[in-house]
């Protein structure tokens, strides 16, 4: 049995146990709780930090969305580490390998430098669910901050308010703790992203890491391609977007990250794909 079936396995039987205790609650007249949790096969982090060191930790790249999570699935030296399971989804109809195409959301780390990859998949999480997946997620990565947040996601046009002139191939959004220092090499790149003009307002779990960032002090930059289709997960049609994200990416991690994209939502078909999952 491979690491991915172990996963599943182990997900599959927390679900069974946590949904039971619900319905229990629900029998009782408790009223019911969303829950999400991450199931690890190792740690996210090798190494502990104090909380309060948030200058040496790994790179977070937190993706949302099917465009976004493609980028992810594209990454080189990136190898699973587990997944955050929400109590309310169900994993049935998944792949027996990790696919763009899931209904999940997967934790992958960069073996060469400890970036740690996020694949959120989950379509129309409510606004307690998606508060639950960003609790998991920085419970995940245990006393060890990371040192800046990189959230991607997608934005229909229909929900611009308002545009740069001449339109952006993404826009950006940032916490203070990044405002305060994003001089010199931290700096964005103009040519890939523009500051979100104003008017505009972005939700959903991308907003809600960005926010758990900002209360947390945390260096963080929600980016948002723009997409012409709706962006969800049942969007096949999000090649463009994928790609400005893919370069949004690769300026914002220096180069390291972003080259390449999977090129099929359902099949992995970057020069990675073969130790994506060894």
């Amino acid at each position: 049995m491979g690491a991915v079936d172990v996963l599943r396995d182990v997900a599959l039987d927390d679900m069974e146990r946590r949904a039971a205790a619900a319905n229990s609650s629900q029998a009782s007249g408790s009223a019911s709780v969303t829950t999400a949790f991450a199931v690890l096969s190792e740690p996210l982090v090798s190494r502990a930090m104090s909380d309060e060191d948030t200058t040496t930790g790994p790179v977070l790249v937190f993706a949302v969305g099917r465009a976004a999570s493609r980028v992810i699935h594209g990454c080189e030296f990136a190898k699973l580490r587990g997944s955050v399971v929400v109590g309310e989804k169900s994993l049935a109809n998944n792949a027996e390998q990790p696919s763009v195409a899931d209904e999940a959301c997967y934790l992958f780390v960069d073996e060469s430098d400890g970036t740690v990859l996020v694949s959120c998949q989950y379509d129309e999480l409510t606004s307690a669910q998606s508060d639950a997946v960003v609790r998991a997620i920085v419970q995940a990565m245990g006393s060890s901050p990371p040192r800046k947040t990189v959230v991607l996601a997608t934005m229909p046009n229909a929900a611009m308010r308002a545009h740069a002139s001449p339109p952006a191939a993404a826009y950006f959004v940032e916490t203070d703790a990044t405002s305060s220092s994003s001089e010199g090499e931290d700096a964005v790149d103009e040519a890939t992203a523009l500051p979100l003009p104003p008017g505009n307002v972005v939700d959903g779990t991308a907003a809600c890491m960005l926010t758990a960032c900002q209360h947390r002090g945390w260096q963080a930059r929600l980016f948002v391609a723009v997409s012409q289709t709706g962006g969800g997960l049942a969007d096949a049609t999000c090649g463009d977007e994928a790609r400005k994200l893919a370069d949004v990416l690769k300026s914002a991690t220096g180069g390291r990250l972003g080259a390449s994209v999977a090129k099929d939502p359902g099949v992995l078909t970057s020069t990675s794909s073969a130790s994506l999952y060894a």
